[in-house]
């Protein structure tokens, strides 16, 4: 019994490194994506990053000796479960045309509540009482770093852009594609289940590239090619194994809880690679945010030793 509390124990632990990680990346892809969108537009950049992460993927499940039929039996419920992972994909370079990159990392953080909520309206799941002050934190946090300050609501509406709006709708699929890939891919091996999600994005992808009336054109250079693979390696391929792995290991409010760090990160990304004016605003959003990860991840520990 103490070797198998051992062995949970241990592997509870790598699934939040690898989500601690995982958010590192994610909220590196914000800025990273801003900055690939001065050479490439946003639909061939999509993807390209899919299709070159779909084939690695798909390599990396050769070299282990599994079988991956390009068309798998279900293929319906992957081409469902990956329609909202690209829309958030989608709306996040559609947003980032309109609006900052560290507002999107704050609405980001909007996610697990919406999350929960989606979980407690389709499969009852009570649990949303043990979050009621991180889910009213976060959102209170999102209002007043997208309107500058501003707690009147006709303000924050003046306030509010439309680059803001279209990811607050971006963030309301992932926490859709949270919910769907926990109930249609759960019994999959991680590994499977992420090549097929990320094959069902490039579908998506293609569609939303053939159907733009945008110029398409990617400028080839040192900068847009390193950037183009950071966001293939590290915030797809390692960000979305790193989901589908910790989603079999630890609760799923745990791991969405980790978005409460992405303005921290977004913040540091910018004063090491970008530029980016940090406010009293953006200081005091990103220790809240913080704040509301650990009270979650308490009330997830105190919760599993019951």
């Amino acid at each position: 019994m103490s070797e198998r509390n051992s062995n949970q124990g241990a592997s509870t632990r790598s699934a939040s490194i690898m989500m601690l990680l995982a958010t590192v990346c994610v909220a590196a892809s914000f800025p990273v994506s801003k900055s690939l969108m001065q050479y490439a537009s946003a639909e061939l950049a999509l993807l390209l990053r899919f299709v070159i992460s779909s084939v690695l993927f798909y390599m990396f499940i050769l070299l282990r000796g599994l079988s991956a039929p390009v068309i798998p039996k279900k293929w319906r419920t992957y081409v469902f479960v990956s329609f909202f992972y690209a829309m958030f994909f989608i709306c996040t370079f559609e947003a980032l045309k309109l609006t900052s990159p560290f507002n999107t990392s704050v609405i980001y953080t909007l996610m697990p509540s919406v999350s929960l909520f989606l979980s407690w309206l389709i499969y009852k799941d009570l649990n949303i009482k043990h979050y009621v002050i991180p889910l009213i934190i976060s959102t209170l946090v999102s209002v007043i770093v997208v309107s500058g300050g501003k707690l009147s609501f006709i303000e924050i509406i003046d306030a509010a852009n439309l680059g803001d709006v279209i990811f607050l709708f971006g963030t309301i699929c992932m926490a859709c594609f949270f919910n769907v890939t926990k109930k249609y891919t759960a019994n999959e091996s991680p590994l499977i289940s992420t090549f097929y999600i990320l094959l069902g994005n490039t579908i998506w992808m293609s569609l939303y590239l053939f159907l733009s009336s945008e110029e398409v054109y990617f400028n080839v250079n040192i900068a847009s090619v390193f950037e183009l693979l950071f966001l293939v390696l590290f915030c797809t391929v390692f960000t979305f194994f790193s989901v589908q792995y910790s989603a079999k290991k630890i609760d799923s409010m745990k791991i969405s809880s980790f978005s409460y760090l992405m303005p921290v990160f977004v913040v540091l990304m910018n004063l090491l690679f970008f530029s980016i004016e940090v406010d009293f605003v953006i200081v005091l959003s990103s220790l809240i945010s913080v704040l509301s990860l650990f009270y979650i991840q308490w009330v997830s520990g105190v919760k599993s030793s019951l």
